[in-house]
């Protein structure tokens, strides 16, 4: 996982973790502020708040442009706890062969729990 100077991003989901196929798209989780945010959503093909559906209160929404998906943090918490999941899940996968998209929701709502962020 990479930095460049005033860029905090990294890969995540299946091409890091998972098995993806011709199907999947770019997770790409991004720590911006609610300016930055809303000039991007007006440039977007879809967006949608993750927070609930997949990994609870967290302030996450994803920001499509055809197969990229921006999961765009708008506090340190949640960039932190896709961080600090994303490594782990990394690691996991390189021991036990590629996980599931519900292994990782799993494991995100675990941490999640134990942050105070559920």
């Amino acid at each position: 996982m990479a930095t460049l100077p005033g860029l905090a991003a990294f890969v995540t989901g299946s091409r890091v973790y998972g098995q993806p196929t011709g199907k999947s798209d770019i997770d790409l989780v991004v720590r911006l502020t609610q300016a930055d945010y809303e000039r991007l959503i007006a440039l977007a093909d879809e967006t949608m708040a993750v927070d609930d559906i997949y990994y609870g209160r967290v302030r996450t929404y994803s920001v499509r442009f055809g197969k990229l998906n921006l999961l765009c943090c708008l506090d340190d918490d949640s960039y932190q706890l896709w961080r600090d999941c994303t490594k782990w899940l990394k690691k996991k996968a390189a021991h036990d062969g590629p996980l599931t998209r519900r292994k990782a929701c799993d494991y995100f709502a675990e941490q999640r729990q134990k942050r105070g962020l559920a």
